[in-house]
């Protein structure tokens, strides 16, 4: 069986040994780790070289690409973020691949000039990427001579190896392109937010997304990735648009406990919130992860992607259904440490003492778990949409998408504008009818007795129409998104604007292009907001929540939460108890058991619950 397992992983290589070979390559080797079965901490990575002749100059073309699937354990590296500095598990992978190509140069005495084309996909995205900024940085080679416009990296779906404010962005790195789906929840880590910080070398190009393009020019986008992916005789149908936030129902309850939410986020959206709310509230800072959680999370990483897929998607489906049952029913530690012990059991989890899987099912509670009491709508709509989640990453999609945008492909002039780099997120607070009309003439209609959250491409103008049936006060907050990272460049809101019975409120978003503040025009007259600069709307803020009489009730919801943006809390009464109302000190803020907290400050409120005798029931 080991004689046949070790036989597989030596031909695992075997298709790229056979394309390098089709367009002229030779001398072809692959390392040590492509042909063995992948450890924690492996990078497999695949070399060959051709003669070039250009503008009668003589160069070797090195052609560099790493293993970015089927790599299992070497997930584990994926997760080792490290105290410091780049992320530790991508940065040690990219010193492995440079040693290789060392290696490679010196065996087959490689000198004069060197062209170099590496590329990754995923994991190995990060690798490349990490690989080809170090050369632009300095890093030598064993042998040749590489100028940096001799090296061209392509970065596929790449998660963030980097840090900011290191020169990251600087011009030598333009050698350097990150194929980037905004849907892809790999792409999001390392967290882009403070204090982790992690970004990419060189310039992100988006792939097509209603989210950054015209309309039109998205739908005909799609419609040729489509037909790319039949082509491909992919068995991908794509599914990204099947996408639907979800809540938890307090009221709709033969509806069940989990109900769409026609008020959430895109796919996009909602994948940057989770990512950024995970790592501020729960990781905190590279330290803490380090020192609380990494061995145990390389360790669950290793189990996970080395057990079958259909046994492991079926099992981590049903803890997950365990644990939102858990939540929605303020179910104590040790019950949900059981569900977390019986998963690692029947994942095959073997080779570790009692008292380490007593700690990797805490880490686990402490980590997933406390983050769905925190964030349980946004907890119940990642569990719910695990499949559109996962087809963002499949590689089959990301080549119709390019082949979709490639003339050489489609046989036609595609004229597909630049994506634009903000869009807008538009906050609606008061009970409110709403009208959106776009550029192209489309229009679309909500009602809102809460808070209604619209997302806008700058590439259009918008205009939002705001009507109330009776006399109110309504806020209105207006976000500034950066789509190349997801953080907030600006924040504009409106307080207290009063609306009388049928009376209009305009507002005006302008495309980015046309670099106009927003408008919201009332009554013939502009007013004005108040604005906070990135450095205040990129902030997170806690909302702390004691329970008066913990033994006649629990809440949901107070999770880190970004500035100016809304917190859903639950107040869930147990039996022979009812909800009493939310308090800041003594000021009753609702009486309904569902409430939406506009977080500017780290606050605490009190969710109070009272008895209720059975005959008064």
């Amino acid at each position: 069986m080991v004689q046949h397992s070790r036989k597989n992983y030596l031909l695992k290589n075997r298709n790229a040994k056979q394309l390098l070979e089709e367009i002229g390559f030779e001398k072809f080797k692959a390392n040590q780790h492509f042909q063995e079965r992948p450890s924690k901490d492996s990078i497999g990575a695949v070399i060959a070289q051709k003669k070039l002749t250009v503008k009668e100059e003589d160069y070797t073309l090195i052609a560099l690409a790493i293993r970015g699937g089927g790599y299992e354990a070497e997930w584990a590296s994926n997760l080792t973020l490290g105290r410091l500095g780049e992320h530790q598990g991508f940065r040690e992978a990219s010193e492995k691949v440079l040693t290789f190509l060392d290696q490679y140069l010196k065996e087959n005495k490689v000198t004069g000039k060197i062209k170099l084309w590496i590329n990754g996909y995923s994991r190995a995205a990060a690798v490349t990427n990490l690989t080809a900024g170090a050369l632009n940085k300095g890093r030598k080679l064993a042998s040749g001579e590489l100028k940096a416009e001799d090296m061209y990296a392509f970065c596929f779906e790449a998660p963030a190896g980097t840090l900011k404010r290191t020169g990251n962005d600087d011009k030598r790195h333009d050698n350097i392109v990150n194929v980037i789906n905004v849907n892809d929840v790999v792409t999001k880590v390392g967290p882009e937010v403070y204090p982790f910080e992690f970004t990419r070398y060189g310039q992100d190009s988006f792939l097509p997304d209603k989210t950054i393009l015209p309309k039109e020019v998205y739908e005909a986008a799609k419609k040729r990735m489509e037909g790319e992916l039949k082509k491909l005789e992919s068995n991908l149908k794509y599914s990204l648009e099947e996408f639907r936030a979800k809540k938890i129902s307090m009221l709709d309850i033969f509806d069940g406990l989990i109900v769409d939410d026609p008020k959430g986020k895109e796919m996009n959206e909602s994948l940057d919130d989770i990512i950024r709310s995970f790592a501020v509230e729960r990781i905190k800072h590279r330290n803490k992860y380090v020192n609380a959680y990494q061995e145990d999370i390389r360790i669950l990483a290793e189990l996970y992607f080395t057990t079958r897929v259909e046994d492991r998607e079926k099992l981590t489906r049903s803890l997950f259904k365990n644990l939102v049952t858990s939540m929605m029913l303020g179910s104590d530690a040790t019950k949900v440490k059981n569900f977390a012990i019986d998963w690692l059991r029947n994942m095959g989890l073997v080779n570790h003492s009692e008292v380490r899987i007593e700690s990797l099912a805490e880490t686990f509670r402490e980590l997933v778990f406390k983050f769905m009491i925190k964030h349980p709508n946004l907890s119940v709509t990642l569990v719910s949409n695990l499949d559109p989640v996962a087809q963002a990453h499949h590689p089959d999609l990301c080549l119709a998408w390019l082949r979709a945008q490639d003339e050489n492909y489609q046989k036609e002039k595609i004229e597909t504008p630049e994506p634009s780099k903000t869009s807008k997120r538009i906050l609606i607070a008061g009970d409110v009818d709403i009208k959106v009309k776009r550029e192209t003439g489309e229009m679309e209609e909500h009602s809102s007795d809460e808070v209604m959250e619209l997302s806008t491409s700058a590439a259009e103008d918008t205009t939002v129409l705001v009507q109330a049936s009776e006399a109110t006060k309504v806020d209105y907050t207006i976000q500034t998104i950066d789509n190349t990272d997801g953080s907030v460049i600006l924040t504009e809101e409106f307080e207290d604007v009063e609306i009388g019975a049928g009376e209009k409120i305009e507002i005006n978003l302008y495309k980015e292009s046309e670099n106009k503040a927003t408008e919201l025009v009332k009554e013939g007259e502009q007013l004005s907001s108040e604005t906070s600069v990135k450095e205040e709307s990129s902030k997170y803020y806690a909302t702390n929540i004691r329970v008066e009489n913990e033994n006649l009730g629990f809440v949901l919801g107070g999770g880190m939460t970004r500035f100016a943006n809304y917190s859903p809390l639950y107040a869930i009464p147990r039996e022979n108890a009812e909800f009493v109302g939310w308090y800041k000190g003594d000021v009753l803020l609702s009486s309904e058991n569902t409430y939406q907290h506009q977080v500017k400050a780290e606050e605490e409120l009190v969710a109070k619950f009272k008895e209720v005798k059975s005959h008064d029931q």
